[in-house]
């Protein structure tokens, strides 16, 4: 789904319909677009016209890896599909398929499962983050908290927050900036030993916790790799358009600014600072990290030092700040 200042416009499925919708935009609504498709991924687009009339789209990079074998815990009791040691058959899927296939447990106690993951193929550089996601339910209401993101990473097993679920299946993730064993940055040796799983316990007496789908983000500082898109009729003289990252801010002159910021009261207006000043009012897109879709956020009233921003929903909202002539 693309937003520009909260507003819902596009929700385009492949890479040359994200193109598509990004060039019938009208001028000034092309310098910044927040975009989350449904997968959960989260990329942010960039567009730019230069003096020869064509354009590029920039894309933050990340890398998304999936369970494709066992790893060194298969201990959660129940599933709908795979039995152990195969478990990561049943949360591989993309998209999820519900309860075709799950891991689910009715336990007392907490159990977990631990997946391995293929070596990663498209990312390069430092890393910014490794982001785990896991989509799971309850069977019915439920009384405590029952998930959580589990990992493995040099030798030791760290975990997410312990979530209270939905009777629906939504998507719930935690976010490591740093190893945790080493506190250091994240290297791609220890992604490519990294395990990723889920722990979990039964929701109330009598239900189930069920998850069907565990994957990886890792985002990371872009090696300038570009892929070409064919000349698109908009473009002056049929230009291309190129979908590319930039190396280490790509030598960018002017002021931009992004952050999270947990909105607290639902529909109610919430002042955010920016990081640093700007040098000029810029322009603001701010985007509902909303999980289960429908619910929208905005903002108003920004200044050099920062703006109001409101959520129909409570959560984490992104936000990005661009000085007029960003490029």
């Amino acid at each position: 789904m693309i937003y520009i200042n909260g507003v819902e416009h596009h929700n385009p499925d492949t890479p040359e319909e994200i193109r598509d919708a990004l060039l019938g935009l009208a001028d000034d609504e092309r310098q910044i677009i927040i975009s989350r498709p449904t997968t959960g991924q989260r990329k942010i687009y960039a567009i730019q016209t230069h003096s020869d009339g064509k354009q590029e789209i920039e894309q933050s990079p990340i890398e998304i890896l999936r369970p494709n074998a066992a790893g060194d815990e298969c201990l959660i009791s129940g599933e709908i599909g795979a039995t152990c040691p195969n478990h990561y058959q049943n949360v591989d899927e993309d998209p999820h398929d519900g309860d075709v296939s799950c891991v689910s447990s009715d336990a007392d106690s907490l159990e977990e499962d631990l997946y391995n993951l293929p070596p990663h193929s498209e990312g390069s550089g430092a890393i910014n983050y490794v982001k785990v996601y896991i989509v799971c339910k309850a069977t019915g209401a439920p009384s405590q908290p029952s998930a959580y993101v589990h990992i493995k990473t040099n030798g030791g097993e760290c975990n997410g927050i312990f979530e209270t679920l939905t009777t629906g299946y939504a998507t719930y993730s935690y976010q490591w900036d740093k190893n945790p064993p080493t506190s250091a940055a994240w290297t791609w040796d220890e992604i490519d030993a990294l395990q990723i799983g889920v722990g979990c316990r039964k929701p109330a007496a009598g239900e189930t916790t069920r998850c069907t789908q565990v994957y990886v983000e890792i985002g990371y500082v872009g090696s300038g790799i570009e892929k070409i898109y064919p000349g698109h009729p908009d473009l002056t003289g049929g230009g291309e358009t190129s979908l590319h990252s930039h190396a280490g801010g790509g030598g960018l002159s002017k002021h931009m600014d992004s952050g999270t910021y947990t909105i607290t009261l639902s529909k109610l207006w919430e002042a955010v600072p920016f990081n640093s000043t700007f040098p000029s009012v810029p322009m603001v897109v701010v985007c509902l990290q909303d999980v289960e879709g429908g619910k929208k956020s905005g903002q108003k009233d920004a200044t050099t030092t920062g703006f109001d921003i409101t959520g129909e929903a409570l959560g984490d909202c992104d936000w990005i700040a661009r000085e007029e002539g960003y490029e």
